[in-house]
Order: structure tokens, then sequence, then C-alpha cells
């Protein structure tokens, strides 16, 4: 099995790279926010991508699908990549409130890699052992969760709210 590191990341809409931005001005008006399932040979640079759309009118039920949508999505690729098939050296799942609470005036928030199995004082994750994946791929599937919920209820929090965001990112990076 090859290694893998895995990273969470958040922050506040102005702060999403120039793509993603592509698709927040698109869809701004009609929709509260939407699912972005990504893969790729360069980090952020995808060469596949799923958007699910979550329109301001959606049920708790058509949310709910589109998360799974995205997730089962993801996950397939994550499965053949850990089959040994070799394809991608990223995969990605990132939420994008676009019906935040956060306004204009507010200084972006810089991404801060909320949580990485590839950090200064870690083994490189080609030294870590395979057993490692697997509770680290729960470690992160739980923190992007937590992440998820913040950015969710960032439209009830008050703008100003130092835990709220408007977008988190899942990322599983393989190591080179």
């Amino acid at each position: 099995m090859s290694a893998w590191s895995f990273e969470i990341k958040c922050g506040r809409l102005d702060g999403l790279t120039d793509r993603i931005m592509q698709i927040v001005a698109s869809n701004r008006h009609r929709n509260a926010g939407f699912f972005l399932a990504e893969e790729g040979l360069l980090l952020n640079e995808p060469d596949e991508t799923l958007v699910e759309l979550i329109e301001k009118v959606a049920t708790p039920r058509q949310v709910i699908s589109r998360l799974a949508a995205a997730c089962s999505w993801l996950f397939g690729s994550f499965e053949l990549e850990l089959g040994s098939h070799f394809r991608w050296n990223y995969l990605k799942l990132s939420f994008v409130n676009l019906d935040s609470a956060s306004t204009g005036d507010l200084p972006s928030y810089t991404p801060s890699g909320g949580m990485t199995t590839n950090a200064p004082g870690l083994p490189e994750p080609a030294e870590q052992p395979d057993d490692l994946v697997v509770p680290q791929m729960i470690m992160t599937l739980r923190v992007y969760f937590e992440f998820l919920r913040g950015a969710v209820e960032n439209s009830l929090r008050a703008a100003d709210d130092q835990n709220s965001c408007d977008w988190d990112s899942m990322t599983f990076n393989k190591a080179t």
C-alpha cells in the first residue's frame, strides 16, 4: 500500500482558490452552498471533479443526498487508489457555505491546515507503518465533519465568531 497523508483546512470565502471562486460566482445567488469532490495529479489542479449544488430551498433530505453523493464519489476513488490503482496523487472533498454570516469587512482567515498527518515532528508518510492509515483516516473524517458542522452553522453564528468559517476541505495526499 502506498503512504497517504491527510489534511483539513478551513477559511473565509476570500481565501478560496480562483478556480473554486468561479464556482462560487456562478452559483451564489441561486444556491446556499455546494460540495466539491476532486481528484488529480497536481494539488488543487483537479483532473476530475464533481460539484453537488445545494439550493437555497433544499430540504434536509436533499442536503444529505448531496453530501452522500460527494462522499461516495470521493471514497470510490480512494478505494481504487488503495487497491493499487495509482492514478491520482490527491483526492479532496470541500464544502462551501454561500449563505454564511461573514461579511466582506472581516479579514480573510488564512487556511491553517487545521489538522494534518504530515507535519514537522511526525515521521514522513512513506516512513509510517501501513497500520496507521486507517486510524489517521478515521481521525481525519471526524475532524472534517466537525469543521463541516462549523461551516454549516456559520450562517447561524455571529460573523465575528473566530470559530466560524465559510468553507472546509479534507485532502488525501499520496506520498511521493
